[in-house]
């Protein structure tokens, strides 16, 4: 599970968002849901022009005993990739993700001027990896 997190603050900030061709503005909308995913995400700006943004999704654990060692796996990672994470109960948590749009808008605007694109990202394999151990993501 450890190769999850990178991988989903990386997919999940880039279909929020996209870069101008300098790569200082990143364009998003306020609690925008995207509707096109099998599972919805909330995008939380701040009004201070969008200098920060948090990706927040909500999972269930099959089991009180997945929750725990799952929450307990993701403490010592959460600082290193800008994670939180917060117990809702026995068996969801939380998982909010903070993107300082200012100092990572030039790395995404580096993989779209490379000629990635954006909408060809399959965020549903990242989540399928949760599935297949029992996690619901909502």
């Amino acid at each position: 599970m450890k190769k999850i997190l990178p991988i989903l603050a990386t997919l999940l900030v880039l279909v929020g968002c996209s870069s101008g061709s300098k790569g200082t503005t990143t364009v998003c909308t306020a609690d925008e849901k995207v509707d096109f995913m099998p599972h919805e995400y909330t995008f939380i700006h701040d009004e201070d022009l969008l200098k920060q943004m948090n990706v927040k999704i909500n999972i269930v654990a099959p089991s009180k005993d997945e929750a725990d060692a799952f929450v307990k796996e993701l403490e010592g990672e959460t600082e290193d990739y800008g994670f939180t994470v917060e117990r809702l109960s026995d068996l969801e948590f939380q998982m909010l993700y903070t993107l300082d749009a200012e100092k990572d808008a030039q790395d995404i605007a580096s993989m779209i001027s490379d000629g990635r694109d954006i909408k060809d990202i399959k965020i549903s394999e990242t989540i399928a990896d949760f599935e297949a151990n029992n996690f619901t993501c909502k």
